[in-house]
C-alpha cells in the first residue's frame, strides 16, 4: 500500500508475521491521513491476529474505511491467519476516546481503552465523570461488543495492561483517587 503522503510526519500502523528467522511470513499496513497509533497485538484461540489500535479521523484496513465519531476512536481489526483481512471496527463516541491494550479470551479479545463524555460499548452506555474514564471490552471475531465494564472516579483512571489467563482476564489499572469498576469499590491509596 502506498503512503498518502511520503513525507508526512503522521504515522500508520502495521502488523506483520516472521518466522523464527526473522523472514516475513506477512505484512498489512493500515491507517488515514492523521496519526494512527497501534496499542497492542493478541491472537485468539482460531489462530486470527487482532490488533489494538486509536484511529484518528477516516483510517482504512483492508477494504473497510472507517471514520471516527470524535477526534478519535479505538480501532479494532482482525487478519486471518494468512494475513487475509478481516472484520474492522471503530469503538468510541463523540469525543477523544482510544484503546491502550488487547489480550486474546478464547475466540474473541479484550480490549481497554479510555473515553470521554459518552461512548456506547454494545448495549452499555457509559459517561464519564468529569474527565477521562476508562474501560474494558469484550468483542468477538466479527467486531461485536458482548460484554464491558466501566472504570471510572474522581481522579484520573487508566487501564496499563491487559493478560489473559485461563478462563478470564487480568487488568491493570492505574487511578489517583478512589475508583469504581462497575460496582466494585477501590479505596484511594494511602498516603504515607
Amino acid at each position: 500500500m502506498p503512503p498518502l503522503d511520503a513525507r508526512s510526519p503522521r504515522a500508520d500502523g502495521f502488523v506483520a508475521e516472521l518466522d523464527a528467522a526473522g523472514a516475513r511470513r506477512w505484512v498489512q499496513s493500515f491507517g488515514g491521513s492523521a496519526d494512527d497509533a497501534v496499542a497492542g497485538v493478541a491472537i485468539d484461540a482460531r489462530g486470527r491476529v487482532a490488533v489494538a489500535a486509536t484511529a484518528r479521523d477516516t483510517v482504512h484496513v483492508g477494504a473497510t474505511e472507517l471514520t471516527a465519531s470524535g477526534t478519535a476512536d479505538g480501532l479494532v481489526a482482525w487478519w486471518a491467519a494468512d494475513g487475509t483481512a478481516l472484520a474492522a471496527v471503530l469503538v468510541g463516541g463523540p469525543d477523544f476516546d482510544g484503546l491502550r491494550a488487547i489480550a486474546p479470551a478464547g475466540e474473541r479479545v479484550v480490549v481497554a481503552g479510555f473515553y470521554s463524555g459518552a461512548i456506547r460499548l454494545g448495549s452499555r452506555a457509559l459517561t464519564a465523570g468529569g474527565g477521562d474514564d476508562a474501560f474494558v471490552a469484550e468483542l468477538d471475531a466479527s467486531g461485536a461488543i458482548v460484554g464491558a465494564w466501566s472504570i471510572g472516579g474522581d481522579g484520573r483512571e487508566e487501564v496499563t495492561a491487559l493478560a489473559a489467563i485461563p478462563g478470564g482476564f487480568v487488568a491493570g489499572v492505574a487511578h489517583t483517587a478512589g475508583a469504581r469498576i462497575d460496582d466494585a469499590v477501590l479505596p484511594r491509596p494511602p498516603i504515607r
